[in-house]
């Protein structure tokens, strides 16, 4: 799965950074858990300036908006500590909150055969 994004800005809701973080998370574990699927390719490390003059916003760090010719990144969104988490035991723990944006008690009320389903609380 190449170039997936999640944007942290919304026309109507505005920033949306953790609602990014909990899409991540979500994506991220659909893929892991099928057998079918070998790698998931996000869009953005760090925000593009004329993208989020148009209203989205897909890094995973904020950028300085007075840069627009080269990428500087500002500030680490929620999405940056699920990404560097979310091949590991503890993303479970990190991923906590995205359960309540998602409205689900488990992930693997949503995930067939999700992988860290052992590792899951109960």
């Amino acid at each position: 799965m190449s170039e997936q994004g999640f944007s942290s800005k919304s026309a109507s809701r505005g920033d949306i950074e953790r609602v990014q973080a909990a899409a991540l998370a979500y994506a991220y574990y659909i893929a892991d858990s099928n057998p079918y699927i070998d790698a998931i390719l996000m869009n953005r490390q760090v925000d593009n300036v004329h993208e989020v003059r148009q209203g989205t916003a897909f890094g995973l760090w904020r950028c300085d908006m007075s840069s627009p010719d080269y990428p500087v990144p500002t500030m680490r969104k929620p999405a940056w500590i699920v990404f560097g988490v979310i091949d590991k035991k503890s993303s479970l723990e990190e991923t906590e909150f995205a359960k309540e944006i998602i409205g689900i008690s488990k992930w693997s009320d949503v995930i067939p055969n999700f992988k860290w389903k052992k590792y899951e609380n109960q």
